[in-house]
């Protein structure tokens, strides 16, 4: 048998007018993930590994809006989403406790079926929130 060395990104997100977000939680998302054990829940979301943790885990961005995304699995498509925690006083939501918004790449596209080569370093160089304010995915 012969272990391939995970995959890697690196970014920096900004929002529709150019700043960096900083503080702000991103999401790989793998929902075709062929297992018997799903890493992702039905609606595509990741879905907590043995220890409670999603996978790949949940990544956050610097001062500059700067991040990296270890451990990904090569071979596997993602989708890469802004993840944002959904203030229930504002709007009704039913039971989600998050919202998640597409990130663009720099031709202003989803970034949906990234995928990787294994021990691949792949920079994403500046991507965007999707200004549209449309969520991505899951409860709404």
């Amino acid at each position: 048998m012969r272990l391939d060395h995970w995959a890697s990104i690196t970014g920096r997100l900004v929002d529709k007018d150019g700043k960096p977000l900083r503080d702000a939680t991103l999401r790989l998302r793998a929902p075709l993930y062929p297992s018997p054990e799903p890493l992702t829940d039905p609606n595509g979301h990741s879905a907590p590994d043995r220890g409670g943790t999603p996978w790949p885990r949940p990544t956050q961005t610097d001062g500059d809006g700067r991040f990296r995304s270890d451990g990904l699995a090569p071979g596997l498509a993602y989708d890469l989403v802004l993840v944002t925690p959904v203030n229930k006083e504002a709007f009704m939501v039913g039971e989600a406790t998050t919202v998640e918004t597409a990130v663009l790449s720099a031709a202003g596209e989803p970034i949906k079926g990234l995928s990787l080569a294994p021990g691949e370093i792949r920079d994403l160089a500046t991507v965007r929130v999707d200004g549209s304010g449309q969520s991505v995915g899951g409860k709404q």
